[in-house]
């Protein structure tokens, strides 16, 4: 397991208006607020992402980005997004890095 008490590393994605938002870190707060939102256990997620990508994503995104927009709605996480290939491509990125950095 990594050491706990480095630096939480934040990602960021970009909107389809060319802002770029940093998402929260890994940290403990990150997994409970992600728990709570899918209403599942941390390690049930893959199952739910693989079954509804979208929605899921969704729902991923909104978790993250309520560090740095805490009043922005699920609906909006999503609308802010345009689905193209980059976007697809750094979602499932995210979602590697969020599992990779619970077997670090």
């Amino acid at each position: 397991m990594g050491d706990i008490l480095q630096e939480a590393k934040g990602r960021t994605i970009t909107a389809k208006d060319g802002t770029v938002y940093n998402l929260a870190p890994f940290t403990l707060n990150t997994f409970a607020n992600i728990e709570e939102a899918f209403n599942c256990e941390i390690e049930e997620l893959g199952k739910i992402l693989t079954k509804r990508q979208f929605s899921g994503f969704r729902k991923l995104l909104w978790v993250l980005l309520q560090e740095p927009k805490p009043d922005i709605t699920l609906e909006e996480s999503g609308a802010m997004i345009e689905i193209n290939r980059e976007q697809i491509i750094s979602l499932i990125k995210l979602v590697s890095e969020l599992f990779e950095s619970l077997s670090a």
